[in-house]
Order: C-alpha cells, then sequence, then structure tokens
C-alpha cells in the first residue's frame, strides 16, 4: 500500500509588537502544526510581506498599518496568502474586512481562539497552496498586450498562474495572451491577468482562460512534477 507523504506545515508571518500576542500566536500555530516568523520591525514587515512566500499573514498593529500590509501583500507573490486581522471593536472589524483582511481575530486574544480561528480555516489555506504551488522553470514565453509581442522568461508555474521575467513592466491588472512551449514540447497558449510585478522585472499572472487541451495537458505535467 502507497504511503502518503505528509503536508508540509503552512506557514505564517507575524507582524506584532506585544510580546503576550507573539507568544499567544506561536502557541497556538503549534498546535494546529504551523510554523511562524516574526518579522522583528515594521519596517522588516513590509519587505517580509511582500518577498517572503507564505501561507498567511497575522496582523496586531493598528489598522492603518494593517491595510497598508496587507495592500503590499496583495501586489507581490504573497496575493493569494490568507490575512488575519487583530480587532479591539465592530468599527475595526469593518474598516478591516473592507481593506482586504480574510479572517479577524477578537481582542482580548487567547491561544484557544486563536488556534480554533485558524484551525477552522486550515483546509481552505492548505487549498490555495495546492493552486498555487509552484515549480521552477526557464521556459521562453511571449507575452501579448494590445497586440504587441513581448518576449520573456516563464521562471515558475503553478496550477492557477505563472512567474514571468521581461524586459519592461506592463499596466497593472493587464490581461495578456501568452504562448510557450514546455520541456516536452506541448503548446500552452491562453489568456492571464496581471496580479503583481517587482520592479526587477518578474510579474506575477493568473491564468484567466485555457483552452481545454492546453488546460489538460498543464494539469498532467503538474502531476508529474510531484510525482518525480
Amino acid at each position: 500500500m502507497p504511503v502518503e507523504t505528509p503536508a508540509l506545515a503552512l506557514e505564517f508571518l507575524l507582524v506584532a509588537s506585544e510580546s503576550f500576542t507573539v507568544n499567544a500566536v506561536q502557541t497556538a500555530l503549534k498546535e494546529v502544526g504551523a510554523s511562524v516568523e516574526c518579522a522583528p520591525s515594521l519596517d522588516a514587515a513590509r519587505n517580509l510581506v511582500a518577498s517572503h512566500k507564505v501561507d498567511g499573514v497575522i496582523l496586531d498593529v493598528d489598522i492603518k498599518t494593517a491595510l497598508d500590509l496587507i495592500a503590499r501583500m496583495r501586489r507581490s507573490k504573497n496575493a493569494r496568502a490568507f490575512a488575519f486581522v487583530c480587532v479591539k471593536n465592530d468599527a475595526e472589524e469593518a474598516v478591516a474586512l473592507k481593506g482586504g483582511a480574510n479572517a479577524l481575530l477578537s481582542k482580548p486574544l487567547s491561544v484557544e481562539a486563536i488556534a480554533a480561528k485558524i484551525g477552522s480555516f486550515k483546509s481552505i489555506i492548505a487549498s490555495e497552496r495546492r493552486r498555487y504551488r509552484r515549480h521552477d522553470v526557464t521556459l521562453p514565453v511571449v507575452i501579448t498586450l494590445a497586440e504587441i509581442a513581448y518576449p520573456g522568461i516563464v521562471e515558475n508555474i503553478s496550477q492557477g498562474g505563472m512567474a514571468v521575467r521581461m524586459p519592461c513592466l506592463l499596466p497593472a491588472s493587464s490581461t495578456v495572451e501568452f504562448s510557450f512551449d514546455l520541456e516536452s514540447g506541448t503548446s500552452i497558449e491562453g489568456s492571464a491577468q496581471l496580479r503583481w510585478a517587482s520592479q526587477d522585472g518578474l510579474s506575477g499572472m493568473e491564468f484567466r482562460v485555457l483552452p481545454p487541451r492546453c488546460k489538460d495537458d498543464l494539469m498532467n505535467w503538474l502531476r508529474e512534477q510531484v510525482a518525480d
């Protein structure tokens, strides 16, 4: 009988200034089988939410700072990360949800409440991780926007999209056409939407339309990568 490989632990980034929050979150995440990295400062947090791939973030900062961090995260490789925001009252709850929070942690915090809340979303977060699990590649690609073709290199692919290095930055939220060949020679083409871009020319694109044949071929290829 084949042995099922255990899933990798979910990874979270914690941004908090209170030692009680840090200790409570660390204990709670350990209970639900997840790991956590604590940002040492707000400046570090601003860099980490954009550059360090995580499954979720937990924010115990003022609401304005929390919304800024969520906005940075949504424009980065962590666009799909789950955002938990600690709130003190109904007014903060409304602002946090409107600003992009996926779930709320009501203060005063407790280990039990944190573990229960994160545990209730664990399967959803894990499902997103599987959908956007990246596989590193180096594949030439042609990106077309407004009938102008741009050359690029696909650096990683997931079920939901790809990261492409290009010689220029395209407008935010652009919908583009793309075409590339897998190592086997199978052609994959379709449309994608630009979700994030870094100043060094790397752009994250979410697949929007894949013809049935291309979707099947890509899914088969992704399954082969997991099996290897």
